[in-house]
This record gives C-alpha cells, sequence and structure tokens, in this order.
C-alpha cells in the first residue's frame, strides 16, 4: 500500500495559484501562430517547477507499506470499568494519534459478551455507545473474538484496555500465549478501580482456589472485597445453586480478606458461585463471582525404590491420599503409555531404572505423561543421573526433572520480596535491617534470576516488578527509598503477592517474607491459609524474622507451611551471616556425596505431611556437594534448615 502525506496541505493552494498564473501568462503573450517548439517546452518547464515548488512547501512525504497492521482494541466496559468510559475514549483516541501510518484502528466493546464497534479502519466510535451487557467481565471471551476477525497478510495486534477483573476464572495467560504462537502481538493498558468517595460501594475484587483437588481435602476459596466505607455485609457460598454457607461481615475501607470451605466430601465437578450482599451497596453488579472446583478421588502412584521400608515412610507421607502400586527392587514395571496412564504420579527412590526391562520405553512413556498429559514426577534419594551425562536412559530422566545437578543451567526462577513497612518496624532498626536483608539476597542471586519486591502496611504495592538480578544496583535503591506507613495487612500482602505469582509461568517459584511478625491479630489465620495456598501451587515461603520475640511462634508457622526455612535477625551482623543461600533455593541444586549423604524417602517433605518435623527434630549433619565444594549443615540452636530436594 502507498500512501502521500502532506505536512500543510493547504499550501496546495499555493501550487493552484502559480499554476494559473502561468497559464494565462502563456496564452496572452504567445498567440496560437507564434507558438513554437520551444515556447510549449518553457511552458512546460514552468509548470513542473510549479508543481515541485508547491510540494516541497506542503512538506510531501511518500510512504511505500507493504503490510497493514490492523489493531483491535478490546475496551472493558463492564460495572467494574463503569467510570473510565471517557478515560477509555481518551486512550483510544491517544492510541490512534500515535500509531504508524499504515495502521487501522478497530474497536471491540466487551463485558459478559461482547459488540464490534468498527471494524478496522471505519470511524471511530466512543465506547459509551456500545450495548453489551456490563454486570460481568469476559476478557478470554474477547480475546478469541477478536483473534477470529483478523484478515490474512496483515500484522495483527490487540491492546486490552481493562481493570482486569474477571467474573469467571479462566486462564486469561494462556490465552495471550496462544495467541503469540499465531503471531498475534497482545498489549494491555490498566484501568485503576471506579470506587469513588463520594458513593457507598462494595465490590468483589479476586478470588483464589485450586481448580483440581482430591477427595476429602481441605480447601478453600479466598475472597479479596474492596468497600469505600466501613460496612456491615454478608457473605454466601453457592454449591451448584444450594446455599452451603454464610458469613456475617464488618468490612473495613480498603481491602477485606475472606476465606470459605469448599465441599471435598464426594467426587464429580461442581460449579460455585460466591455472593457478597451488602445493605449500603450502590450496585450490586460486581458482587459475585462463579467458578468450577473438579474434585476427584484418590491420587494414584507409581512407586519404584530399592528399600522396604519406604512402604512404611509412603503410608506416613501420603496416609488416605493414596493409592499405591509398589514396586520394591522390582524390575517388571509396566512401561507402556497405556499402562502408565492411570497414574497420577511416579515416585522413583533411591533406584537405577537402568534395571527396568525397556527401561528406554519406560522413561519415553514417562516423558509423555509428564509434559504434555500433566503427570507428576518426584524422586527421593539417588537417582544415579549425576556424572552419567552420557547414559542416554538417565540423561532423559534428567532433563525431565525440576532439578540442575553440577554446572548445567539452572531452571527459570522467580523470587518474591514481601517487605513490612508497617509503623513497628521503624522501633529499633526493623525497617533499616529488612533492607539489609533485601540488599543481601539481591547480592546473592544468579544474574539470570528474575525478582520482584511487594510492600504492605494498610494497603499493599508492587515495588518494582519482575526484573533480572542483574539490575540489583537499580533494585536496591528503590527498596532504599521505601518509608513506613500505618497499618500491617500482612494476609492482604500475601494474597496479592499469591495472585501475581499465578500469573507467571516459571519452574521455580519463592517468595521470602521479612517482617517483624506483628501484623493485626485477624491477618494471622489469613496469612497462614495464603502460605498453604501456596505450597499446594508448589511455591514456597521462607521467612526472615526480624528483631522481635513477640512475633517469632508466627512467622516460624509460616515458614513450616509453605515448606520453606524460618531465620531469625536480632542484628545487622546477623543478616551478614546468614546463609541466604538455603532461601535462595541453591540447595534444591546439590549432589549428595557418596551414602552416608543419602537423604531416604522418611526424611522428604512432600508438601503433605508434617513429616519436616523429623528433620527439625534431629541433629543430623548432612554432607552436600555443591559446584564441586564440599560443605556441612548442621543444626543451629537445636533448628535444622534442611535442604529442599526434587
Amino acid at each position: 500500500m502507498s500512501n502521500i502525506n502532506f505536512a500543510n496541505p493547504w499550501l496546495l493552494l499555493v501550487g493552484l495559484i502559480l499554476l494559473v498564473i502561468v497559464t494565462i501568462s502563456f496564452i496572452i503573450s504567445i498567440n496560437k501562430d507564434n507558438r513554437t517548439t520551444n515556447n510549449v517546452i518553457s511552458f512546460i518547464c514552468h509548470i513542473i517547477i510549479c508543481i515541485l515548488v508547491t510540494l516541497a512547501m506542503a512538506k510531501t512525504t511518500y510512504e511505500n507499506v507493504v503490510t497493514q497492521t490492523h489493531i483491535y482494541v478490546l475496551a472493558d466496559v463492564s460495572y467494574s470499568s463503569n467510570n473510565n468510559l471517557d478515560l477509555i475514549d481518551e486512550y483510544i483516541d491517544d492510541l490512534k494519534e500515535n500509531s504508524p501510518k499504515n495502521s487501522k484502528i478497530g474497536v471491540i466493546c466487551f463485558g459478559k459478551d461482547y459488540e464490534l464497534l468498527n471494524k478496522p479502519g471505519e470511524k471511530v466510535k466512543s465506547v459509551k455507545d456500545s450495548n453489551v451487557d456490563k454486570s460481568e467481565t469476559n476478557i478470554a471471551s474477547a480475546l478469541e473474538y477478536a483473534n477470529s476477525l483478523f484478515k490474512d497478510n496483515v500484522i495483527k495486534r490487540i491492546v486490552i484496555i481493562s481493570d482486569g477483573k474477571e467474573t469467571n476464572k479462566s486462564n486469561v495467560v494462556s490465552v495471550v500465549n496462544n495467541l503469540q504462537v499465531e503471531g498475534v502481538y497482545v498489549d494491555a493498558i490498566f484501568l485503576d478501580n471506579n470506587i469513588k468517595d463520594d458513593t457507598k460501594e462494595v465490590q468483589l475484587n479476586n478470588y483464589s482456589m485450586n481448580n483440581y483437588v482430591y477427595l476429602n481435602d481441605d480447601e478453600k476459596v479466598y475472597v479479596t472485597i474492596e468497600s469505600n466505607q466501613v460496612s456491615k455485609s454478608y457473605i454466601r457460598l453457592y454449591k451448584d445453586e444450594l446455599l452451603i454457607e454464610e458469613k456475617p461481615l464488618m468490612l473495613s475501607k480498603g481491602y477485606n480478606n475472606v476465606n470459605l470451605s469448599l465441599d471435598t466430601s464426594e467426587a464429580g465437578v461442581f460449579n460455585y458461585k460466591v455472593e457478597i450482599i451488602s445493605d449500603d451497596d450502590t450496585v450490586n453488579m460486581n458482587n459475585s463471582c462463579i467458578f468450577t472446583q473438579d474434585v476427584r478421588e484418590k491420587i494414584n502412584i507409581l512407586f519404584i525404590g530399592s528399600n522396604n521400608d519406604d512402604k512404611k515412610y509412603m503410608d506416613e507421607l501420603y496416609g488416605s491420599y493414596a493409592n499405591v502400586d509398589y514396586f520394591i527392587n522390582n524390575n517388571e514395571i509396566p512401561f507402556t503409555v497405556e499402562e502408565l496412564a492411570k497414574y497420577d504420579e511416579f515416585i522413583i527412590s533411591d533406584y537405577d531404572i537402568r534395571n527396568i526391562y525397556n527401561s528406554s520405553q519406560f522413561i519415553n512413556s514417562l516423558n509423555i505423561l509428564v509434559s504434555e498429559f500433566g503427570k507428576s514426577l518426584i524422586t527421593f534419594g539417588n537417582t544415579y543421573i549425576q556424572n552419567n551425562e552420557e547414559d542416554v536412559t538417565l540423561n532423559a530422566l534428567s532433563d525431565m526433572l525440576p532439578v540442575v545437578y553440577g554446572n548445567k543451567k539452572q531452571d527459570d526462577k522467580l523470587v518474591a520480596l514481601v517487605i513490612d513497612i508497617s509503623r513497628s518496624m521503624e522501633q529499633l532498626d526493623r525497617l533499616k535491617i529488612a533492607k539489609e536483608a533485601c540488599y543481601n539476597i539481591l547480592d546473592n542471586l544468579d544474574d539470570d534470576t528474575d525478582v520482584f519486591a511487594v510492600a504492605f502496611y494498610g494497603e499493599t504495592g508492587i515495588v518494582f516488578r519482575p526484573t533480572k538480578a542483574s539490575n540489583r544496583e537499580e533494585l536496591k535503591e528503590q527498596i532504599e527509598n521505601l518509608e513506613a506507613y500505618q497499618g500491617t495487612f500482612m494476609g492482604s500482602a500475601l494474597f496479592y503477592t499469591y495472585r501475581f505469582m499465578l500469573d507467571y509461568d516459571y519452574s521455580n517459584k519463592e517468595v521470602i517474607l521479612i517482617s517483624d511478625g506483628l501484623p493485626y491479630k485477624e491477618q494471622n489465620k489469613v496469612s497462614k491459609d495464603m502460605v498453604s495456598a501456596m505450597a499446594k501451587q508448589k511455591i514456597s515461603v521462607s521467612t526472615i524474622h526480624v528483631v522481635t520475640k513477640e512475633g517469632r511462634q508466627l512467622m516460624k508457622d509460616l515458614a513450616s507451611l509453605g515448606r520453606g526455612n524460618y531465620y531469625f535477625i536480632d542484628t545487622l551482623d546477623d543478616v551478614k551471616s546468614l546463609i541466604l543461600n538455603e532461601v535462595l533455593n541453591d540447595l534444591n541444586d546439590v549432589i549428595l556425596s557418596d551414602n552416608e549423604g543419602i537423604i531416604p524417602v522418611k526424611y522428604i517433605n512432600d508438601l503433605r505431611r508434617d513429616a519436616i518435623n523429623k528433620l527439625n527434630n534431629s541433629r543430623l549433619n548432612i554432607k552436600v556437594k555443591r559446584n564441586k565444594e564440599q560443605f556441612e549443615i548442621k543444626p543451629k540452636n537445636n533448628e535444622f534448615i534442611s535442604p529442599k530436594l526434587s
């Protein structure tokens, strides 16, 4: 496509005047009988000169564009964004103004459903003219609809303008990833919430639960409610349209966290609805959410080991959660995909898989089930893959495990620093010590590790978004600028961090909570519930406890629930002496030395039971080797900090 553009189009009138003057002069001065070839050539040259001068004065540009860009703006006009419609129109105007010349913009408005407001290239209408159902917000469906409208042979781009608050739980990140694979560029503009001080408003902001659970699991849905005033309310939970729980609430101004128990007493797929009811609420269109939970029967496990005692320890770890098929020193193990598909988890404990008959086919089948069907693979003790990279079978197993041995490239990792900046942190240099702990962590992180920071007091906010640790000096400056404010909503901060991390796809995710452990009392249970939810999503939580004795038990409990480590810091010197490599998961990447260093299954915490207490109560000295350097981990003050192994 070719375009001719004029910066000063009104100056084209000057050219028209010049052409008239030259033409009239030629006609008057030279009659028909006296016109010669030279006169005609001179006239034509004057015409050309007039045209060139005119084009130069109008600042004419010529663009030859091979491919057009079609941009679909997805405008959130649901109730939660209703007071931002003028702002959305401004964003669309700015986008139109600053887009490349070869771009054509179309607008899709969405709420519960969606509507094409104008096609690319048509006149852009105001989003206030849309007629969509504003009672819900469905971003994923709007994205898929926009993708279906793109023509071939154009550059495809989508810009979402939304507050990001979906009514129905959906994997928007997965949809965006699929669009990117198809060559569609997706950008987003965030809208702040629409609650204003001059109205009485209560709204359900976020919720979180596990989609897939097992019979009789202790499961909850975690809900965040925002209110712009103190308000008496009720929260109700419906299961398949039947009311199963109702709680009275006294909502404080700002964010309020509530959890409700989900029924896992029977297997099946169940539809839930959470509803907030408040007499003071102006509009109740944003006071509910719906989600589905799949309750499955006992997990099926294939256990391969070499020690008969492992069966007893497996029973301690899993209890009634699982049906386990044991193969102890038995090489005749199922090896086809069809035979192995009935298992949800595969556990290998101190066993050399090369002893299995058809071991190569077993590994190939296992790889298909783990990588394509989402099955789990857990290993305990020695799997013989270290220093055996030339063996094809062992190398295939090594590639499947989320643990890196020796000097191989490490898995991608996301570390979250959750920093308490409440008023109590001003006492005894606690905030200064907390900042120094952050600096120490940043100094010890690998350059390629992604890290972000969250600070909390009466509110929660992001300090910096996921950034490579190699930018540590810049990140330290942002942490240094933190100041203390009133309030300590630790549970809200952990909920915010949890929801934030779920949107990112990393092999390893870790949270490091740095606090004096003195939140508001009602936040203790919320904090524990959120850490438990993170642990179920394989997000470990470690705690660095600053100066106080009062908060000691809470910080230890959170570290235990989060399958992480607990540290106590009393002075700035303690910060320097911390073995932060343990917190930063470096001990995930260990090679256990000889037989005395092998930790049997009975000492492993598999995120299900309190087997970690066996380690905490022991006085073991565990010898490990990392990056070819021998060192020992010893109990300190009878509080053993154990390495986390895959």
